[in-house]
């Protein structure tokens, strides 16, 4: 009487199990999820693109865009930018016709630009000028013979300024230079003054005067230099020097100078980093 119950019995568990393997398909290979950015680190407002390297078998996959910051995509490589400082987690999920799911995800750092330091390549002892009575006249910049002493004075919005005035950098023969900013020098959206000098003493008077030259105003805007690379250089992994931010850090500098019908007496770079 017992066997008679157990053959029912086993006969259920073989439908349970054959059932079972039906409702669990096969969905295929997953897809290899992978894709890239324009920067890991930026600016609030600059644009970044995502670039989708994922590849599947077989069909049209579809797309699941998490940018970390509420908003979402189903493109195939979205763009996007951040309006506030902050780590962001990107996430993509990607789905095969079939149904099999795979996802990656890479964090995202929206930062401020700061001043590191302005690096001179190179300057003039000697620039045409005209004065006021519009004649020609070679003005030096090194006129008491000493070697530079290098100033630097960048002036910005809302009083801003850095000066070295009361600390010069004496007696500077060897190219290029490097002036490290201290403490912290926010670089805002709007325009700066550059003013690079000499600081000359007169011999028989012992007074001192200082031979300025303005290097332009330069528009520091952190959204149009990010949006526009062919204004920003950086060293990249093989010692070179390349367009654009570094990708990986946000470092960068401005090029500056080198502009002779501007009146420009040097050239160099103003490096910055994002933080």
């Amino acid at each position: 009487m017992k066997n008679l119950f157990r053959i029912p019995l086993l006969l259920m568990g073989l439908s349970t199990f054959f059932f079972s393997c039906e409702d669990d398909p096969d969905l295929g290979p997953p897809p290899i999820v992978g894709f890239d950015v324009t920067s890991k680190v930026a600016e609030p407002g600059e644009l970044l693109t995502f670039t989708n390297n994922t590849t599947v078998e077989s069909g049209t996959p579809t797309y699941e865009w998490n940018f970390g910051d509420g908003d979402l995509s189903a493109k195939e490589n979205p763009t996007h930018f951040y309006s506030d400082t902050g780590n962001y987690l990107v996430t993509l999920k990607v789905t095969t016709e079939m149904g099999a799911t795979e996802m990656t995800e890479q964090n995202i750092f929206i930062g401020i630009r700061y001043l590191k330091s302005i690096e001179l390549l190179d300057w003039t002892d000697s620039t045409t000028k005209i004065d006021d009575n519009d004649s020609l006249y070679t003005a030096l910049w090194d006129e008491d013979g000493s070697e530079p002493d290098i100033i630097l004075l960048l002036a910005g919005p809302n009083e801003q300024e850095l000066s070295t005035v009361d600390n010069p950098a004496l007696d500077v023969s060897q190219k290029p230079f490097t002036l490290d900013i201290q403490g912290d020098f926010l670089l805002y959206n709007s325009s700066y003054f550059l003013l690079i000098g000499d600081e000359d003493i007169d011999p028989a008077t012992d007074s001192v005067s200082y031979d300025w030259m303005i290097i332009r105003d330069g528009e520091f805007n952190p959204l149009v230099q990010a949006n526009n690379p062919n204004n920003i250089v950086h060293i990249n992994a093989a010692g070179q020097l390349a367009q654009g931010k570094n990708p990986e850090t946000g470092e960068g500098a401005l090029y500056f100078g080198n502009i002779p019908e501007y009146g420009d007496r040097a050239v160099g770079l103003m490096n910055f980093e994002i933080r």
